[in-house]
């Protein structure tokens, strides 16, 4: 899976600054400068600070910033972030400089609006008469007061220049943030199969749509409650500032939470694509699949004890242009190339047939199937999530319209063209991600593709896993327990011992949910879909009920620096909510209709993520299938819905319990291979071929069973014949024993388990009088146990016959 920084959870994006290296510190975000040492987060959780202070310093900021010069904004914009050069900032700001000292450089600041209030004899905000905190005392009021210094100890010029020196982002940068953050349609493809071509089109592009004017929303809660004052932060300053402290919490949960689950899908997809890699272009190379996903968890536990990521953004704008690299290349592949039979069939058991694609639902699919594909939409638009930190960065955040319009359209229109194109040659096989979709006839191709994503992944875990366990910290170890900062020496130590406890419990998860189609399904209803869907209608609600409960009298009085309000409680937010009753009606049913999808697709994809051990091996409805038998199933890993519900071809020589015996040419062409390459085994002097004949022996092998699940074949004891001369040569020896192993030895070569059990008394092919003992062996897929184990212990309850097995 492509590394989707903005599904990631990206709350601080390094490409953009050196925010993420201040998160969890005592210097809790750079653009503070407070002459104390108190801890500058604990002004982000101010209650005393109401909506209408916010909205009114909100108001004076944006009225300054029609004043600021746009230029480099637009495509400039874009080109000085894909070429990594960095924006000439405003102000160099006030970094370093010594308190009292006056701050120059970059555009003339405009005087502070308190200050121009109190000129005017009024009472500034300022709160000079409120004392300066310490960190001994810091929700105290007992240190001596300073003129011009608000209650966090900031003077009023600090405010603004500190804030103006970060704000240096565009509406062109931000649209290449948001693309680039955002995109990875690797599993749109996928999604699409189980959608069809009209739903899938349509459903992204509804879904799309709704981002956009989700995202929309976003943008104006911002601009009514952002200042160079208050500057909001993240989603879950935002959510505080509506609704209180228990929505921050809620928000910021549930973000690390979606961190977390996204580092887990990292590691199952980049395990996943290391196994294919070695695995090799036969296929014959192995791997544990556990080892694999160790592998890339060691790679983030060892580069996740780096803290700093100062000047490591250009990293990600490598992963960008990879990430471009495969999109383009499993495109031309998959259109060149057969699909992955064998990776389709052994996630999804998607039996090989013809590649055939719908316009409408596929009728193959069940309702979990179309919710699940959904899902991948919903994961596909995760960049809710990194909107309010994209805007705090901006020069002009009224702007950032017009680089989300842009991104949106973008995103959709590449995600459809990608998804059609792979679909339209993949059709049900398509692959989650699509470049393991790519089969080992094209492997190098297949590598290339993994080994990119492999790169992504790990600069992934360098960049973003980082960012990670610091929100987690900060949001609850910080906030909730009053842990110290990571940059002192007792946090450093913190630091040390969270990072293996972070990937561990990630892997510990991987390990045990190793399906990345449904595990992203999860992540994107639990957590993508409500920071993208389901909270912007909600908060907009909110937002709206306070901000129309405000009389023309009522509000923020800069004078007195008091708010003023007539009424509180029920009365006043019913006022609010009336003022745009059409508006905050549809935004309260698209939030419960968000939620619905939300449980909806909770519900499939842990459906979907049941074990089901042995379920690939499916047996018709039509037939009665003894009680005892279908019990025995269950209790192997299968469902009496699976086994009642399936019909496909079990095993070759029958379909169904019971019933006589069916003729396969694939079965008698597979016996005819085995015994001409085993037959030129036997012969050959050189051992140098046989390993390229036991790969073909084993191709010859699974082409069969890419289209049924078990071979079955009867097996006759005969007597032993005497061991070769002890002096005779290994070619002597393998002849003499080729004729006792009959049509069941080559599997000992090629890796495909074998289960034999005995069926009863047959003929004698020497003497028809007498009758010896028979047995029935059953092959299963390539190192695949678990069919060629529930298939003999429900065939063998029975002991059936040959002819009627």
């Amino acid at each position: 899976m492509a590394t989707n920084f903005a599904a990631l959870g990206g709350v601080a994006d390094p490409r953009s600054g050196d925010r993420p290296d201040y998160i969890g510190t005592t210097h809790d975000t750079p653009r503070h400068n407070a002459q104390t040492q108190r801890r500058h987060s604990l002004i982000y959780s101010d209650s005393s600070i109401t909506f209408e202070e916010y909205n009114w310093w909100a108001e004076r900021s944006r009225e300054y910033e029609k004043e600021l010069s746009t230029e480099g904004a637009g495509i400039q914009g874009i080109l000085n972030m894909l070429i990594g050069k960095k924006t000439k900032k405003e102000t160099e700001g006030i970094q370093g400089v010594p308190p009292g000292a006056p701050v120059s450089g970059g555009l003339v600041q405009p005087r502070p609006e308190a200050e121009k209030i109190k000129e005017a004899g009024g009472k500034s905000d300022d709160h000079s008469d409120r004392v300066v905190p310490t960190e001994k005392d810091a929700d105290s009021d007992k240190a001596s007061p300073q003129p011009n210094v608000d209650r966090y100890g900031i003077t009023e010029d600090e405010w603004y220049h500190a804030q103006r020196a970060v704000r240096t982002a565009t509406w062109g940068s931000v649209f290449y943030l948001i693309t680039t953050d955002i995109l990875g349609p690797f599993s749109v493809p996928w999604a699409i199969s189980q959608m069809g071509y009209g739903p899938g089109a349509g459903l992204y592009i509804g879904f799309g749509i709704l981002a956009a004017y989700s995202g929309s929303q976003l943008w104006r809660m911002f601009c009514g409650l952002d200042s160079t004052k208050f500057p909001l932060r993240n989603y879950g300053d935002l959510a505080f500032r509506v609704y209180g402290n228990w929505a921050r919490l809620l928000a910021n949960t549930l973000q690390s939470f979606q961190f977390f689950m996204n580092v887990t899908i990292l590691i199952v997809s980049n395990g996943q694509g290391l196994g294919q890699m070695v695995a090799g272009r036969s296929g014959t190379g192995c791997i544990c699949f556990v080892v694999a996903e160790l592998v890339f968890m060691l790679c983030g536990f060892v580069l996740g004890q780096i803290r700093t990521l100062q000047r490591l953004g250009m990293l990600a704008n490598l992963a960008v242009w990879l990430n471009i690299i495969t999109i383009i290349m499993t495109m031309v592949v998959t259109n060149v190339y057969p699909p992955n039979y064998a990776a389709s069939l052994a996630s999804y058991s998607t039996p090989k047939g013809p590649i055939t694609t719908y316009a409408y639902w596929p009728p193959t699919t069940k309702l979990n199937d179309h919710i699940n594909g959904l899902m991948q939409g919903v994961y596909s638009y995760g960049g809710a999530t990194l909107f309010n930190e994209l805007m705090a960065e901006m020069r002009r955040p009224h702007d950032f319209w017009k680089g989300l319009i842009c991104a949106e359209f973008f995103i959709v229109s590449v995600y459809l063209i990608m998804g059609m194109v792979v679909y339209n040659a993949q059709g049900q096989f398509a692959f989650n991600p699509a470049y393991q979709g790519i089969p080992n006839s094209a492997y190098s191709w297949q590598t290339l593709g993994n080994a990119l994503s492999y790169i992504t992944g790990v600069i992934a875990a360098l960049l973003y896993g980082n960012i990670g366990i610091k929100v987690f910290y900060a949001s609850v170890f910080r906030d909730l327990f009053h842990f110290p900062p990571l940059d002192k020496k007792i946090g450093k130590w913190i630091w040390v011992g969270l990072v293996p406890v972070y990937w561990g419990l990630a892997f510990v998860v991987a390990a045990a949910i190793p399906q990345i189609s449904y595990l992203s399904a999860f992540v994107g209803a639990a957590c993508i879909l409500q920071f993208s869907y389901t909270f912007p209608p909600i908060l907009m609600v909110g937002y709206n009920c306070q901000k129309d409960a405000m009389r023309s009298d009522e509000g923020f009085d800069p004078t007195s620096g008091q708010i003023v309000r007539h009424d509180t409680g029920f009365k006043r937010w019913m006022r609010g909510f009336m003022k745009k009753w059409y508006m905050n009606i549809f935004d309260s049913i698209y939030f419960i209709g968000a939620l619905a999808v939300a449980g909806l697709g909770i519900y499939a994809s842990v459906i979907s993520l049941q074990p089901a051990r042995g379920k690939s091996l499916k047996l018709p409805s039509v037939v009665d299938i003894p009680k005892d038998c279908l019990n025995k199933f269950v209790a192997s890993g299968l469902t009496h819905e699976e086994c009642e519900d399936s019909l496909v071809s079990t095993l070759a020589g029958f379909i169904g319990y019971r019933t006589p015996q069916k003729d396969i040419p694939e079965y008698a062409e597979l016996l005819s291979k085995t015994w001409k390459n085993f037959e030129l085994i036997a012969s050959l002097d050189d051992y140098q071929p046989l390993p390229n004949l036991d790969r073909k022996l084993k191709d010859a092998y699974d082409e069969v069973l890419a289209e049924f699940d078990l071979l079955a074949m009867p097996t006759v004891l005969s007597p032993a014949d005497p061991l070769p001369a002890v002096d005779a040569t290994p070619r002597e020896h393998m002849a003499k024993g080729t004729g006792k192993l009959e049509n069941t030895g080559p599997f000992n070569m090629t890796g495909h388990p074998a289960l034999a059990f005995p069926i009863g008394l047959v003929e004698s092919p020497a003497d028809p009088q007498v009758k010896v003992r028979a047995s029935m062996q059953i092959v299963g897929r390539f190192w695949s146990k678990a069919q060629d184990t529930a298939g003999g212990i429900c065939m063998g309850s029975k002991r059936p016959t040959w002819k009627t097995f």
